[in-house]
Formats: structure tokens, C-alpha cells, sequence
């Protein structure tokens, strides 16, 4: 069992920085006990973030463990230069880096920028796929959709453990005021290209011709502050709480370009907040089959416009029964559970 083996989990940090693991996932690793490491970049300049960055990164890892769990692609680029010869190593994948520049679209970047960046993108996917086969031993991921995708190129075992909405933030999303009946969206997410916020973005001028009222409130750090020039968007920033993300919301959206297992639609579904998905979005599997409407699958700018006005069009009692539908689906994402099914992935990479 996990629970008699050492377990170490491995996550990176920026220059001076100290490590920030997903806090899932250090619930995670604290079900099995496990200790945390942190590896941390040197300051390379304009060349933090790139994979120069992830290969400057001090392979400074205690290594005296059964099982050590890369949390963070990064991290993989130490592996050559450490000694692991009765260490099964594992890699916890959740990061869109493995599908190359096909998810980053560098739109308002300057040609050499761009063309930089994407061929920069498809380089560090190669790197980390040769990693990935070189040196570890299994992968766990949290979507049937990465699970698909890694088995193209990766021969090893696969498991898949999905994440929770975390038991403190469920009283808070109880306390969200909802507004079915009106056409008012929400984004909750970090501003990066592979979340696909400039998607909604760009079709929101088509959905309001249509619901001229129509409003879509986009939180999170990161995201150009130019999208509020778009009449009927705001760049809300940070929320201090989800209630004040989802409240007076009718629908969450999520176009990712590709997304392993975001938490947020679910949060919001949780909350009686509908979310519509890309089919690129692991958190898909939480509305198929029984709210296929609600997953947008090849999503094109057309696609997702057509989608959100489907839902805008609906009546209130429809929407109130899609949005029930939705929290009970939510509802099953309790962290009790999945983080037994966590021990579970884990357990069939030691058998």
C-alpha cells in the first residue's frame, strides 16, 4: 500500500519564490503522507518561463523515497540529472504543455513573437514526451480526456484520479445568489491562452446582437485588461469569494482550447450556475451524456456562439432544470471520495 511506502511529491517555484501547489492536490498528497519538495528556477531574465528556465531548475532532490510524483512538467527536466535507480517515479499530468503550440495562440503577439513562441511551444512538448517515456515509470492524470491523449504516446500505465470541489469552499457556494433569467455569463480562471477566454471574448459581439443585454463578467489574474472594450465585458480581476463570481450569474463558460479537469465549472454548477465546455475541457465528462447540450465539441467560434444563445433562448423553467441537473452532477465531486480514488491511481502504479 501507498500508505506504507515514502511518498514524495515534487513541485517547482519561480525565482525567489517558494513553491505553490494546486491546493487539490496537496490534499492529494497529504492522503498518502506524502512530503513535498520544491525545486526552484534560477533568474534567467527574459528567459524566465521558457524551458531554459524549466532546465536551469536545481535538481536538488532528496531522492531517498519509494515513490516520488512530479507535480509540475517543469520538474521532468531535472530527472536526467538525478539518480533514481530503486525510485518508481511517477508524473501527476494536468499540464497542456504536452500538446505544443496548438493550444497557445500568441494572437496579439508581433509576428516574430509568435512564430518564436509556437515553435518554442511544439520544442518543449517534444522534450517533455522524451522525458515522460525516458524516465518515468507510470502517469496519473485527472480526465478520461488526458488519459486518451497521453495513451498516443506513452506506453506505460495510465490511471486517472479526478479532482474535488474541496469540502470549506461548499458553504460558500451554497450561499450563491443565482440569476437563471437573465443572460449574464461568467469566466472564473487564470488569463492563458489554452483556457480559450479570448474566444468568448470575440463571440460576445455576435451573442449580443442577438440578447442585446447580455453580459459577461470574466474573473481571474491575468486577462487583458483591452477585453472590457468589448461593449458587455468586464475584467473583474481576483474574486475575494466564488459567491461573488457566480452570484447574479445564469451561465459559466469554459472554451478551452485544452484544459485537463478544470474545477471551476464544477464550482459553478455546484453553486446552480450551468456551464457550457469545449470537448477539449476534461470537466466534459461531468456533463455527458446527460447534458450533452452543454459540451460544444470541435467548438469554433460559430459553434460557441450558436451554443450560448441556445441557452440564452431557453425559458426559465428549462433553465432551472438544466441548472438542477447540474448541481447534482456537482454534488458527486466530494473530496472524501476522490481522494480515496487518488490512493486508489496510485496504488495500481505500486501493485
Amino acid at each position: 500500500m501507498a500508505g506504507r511506502k515514502k511518498v514524495t511529491f515534487v513541485q517547482t517555484a519561480a525565482p525567489g519564490e517558494g513553491g505553490v501547489m494546486h491546493p487539490v492536490h496537496e490534499k492529494m498528497a497529504d492522503s498518502v503522507d506524502a512530503d513535498i519538495q520544491t525545486v526552484s528556477r534560477r533568474p534567467l531574465g527574459p528567459l524566465n518561463g521558457t524551458m531554459l528556465s524549466d532546465a536551469s531548475l536545481k535538481a536538488d532532490i532528496d531522492t531517498g523515497y519509494d515513490v516520488l510524483i512530479i507535480e509540475e512538467p517543469g520538474a521532468l527536466y531535472t530527472l536526467p540529472r538525478i539518480s533514481l535507480t530503486d525510485t518508481t517515479v511517477i508524473y501527476f499530468h494536468t499540464s497542456p504543455e504536452f500538446a505544443g503550440a496548438s493550444v497557445y495562440p500568441f494572437k496579439d503577439s508581433p509576428t516574430p513573437v509568435r512564430l518564436g513562441g509556437k515553435a518554442h511551444q511544439s520544442l518543449d512538448a517534444r522534450v517533455l514526451k522524451q522525458f515522460v517515456r525516458s524516465y518515468v515509470d507510470g502517469i496519473i492524470t485527472v480526465s478520461d480526456l488526458f488519459a486518451d491523449r497521453v495513451q498516443r504516446w506513452y506506453n506505460g500505465l495510465v490511471t486517472v484520479a479526478t479532482p474535488f470541489i474541496e469540502a470549506e469552499k461548499q458553504p460558500n457556494l451554497e450561499d450563491v445568489d443565482v440569476s437563471l433569467n437573465s443572460q449574464n455569463a461568467v469566466f472564473v480562471g487564470f488569463g492563458r491562452g489554452h483556457k480559450g477566454v479570448d474566444q468568448i471574448v470575440d463571440v460576445w459581439p455576435r451573442v449580443r446582437n442577438a440578447y442585446p443585454k447580455a453580459m459577461l463578467q470574466i474573473y481571474g489574474k491575468g486577462h487583458p485588461s483591452k477585453y472590457s472594450n468589448v461593449n458587455g465585458v468586464t475584467v473583474k480581476g481576483y474574486a475575494d469569494s466564488l459567491s461573488t463570481a457566480f452570484n447574479d450569474a445564469a451561465l459559466f463558460i469554459h472554451p478551452a482550447r485544452l484544459d485537463a479537469h478544470p474545477l471551476a465549472p464544477l464550482e459553478g454548477m455546484f453553486a446552480g450556475v450551468p456551464a457550457i465546455v469545449s470537448g477539449a475541457t476534461g470537466s466534459k465528462t461531468a456533463l455527458a451524456p446527460a447534458l450533452s447540450n452543454l459540451v460544444v465539441n470541435n467548438h469554433t467560434p460559430e459553434r460557441l456562439s450558436q451554443r450560448i444563445q441556445w441557452y440564452f433562448g431557453l425559458p426559465n423553467h428549462h433553465r432551472k432544470k438544466i441548472a438542477k441537473k447540474c448541481e447534482t452532477i456537482a454534488r458527486q465531486y466530494t473530496e472524501a471520495e476522490l481522494l480515496e480514488s487518488f490512493k486508489e491511481a496510485l496504488q495500481l502504479h505500486l501493485d
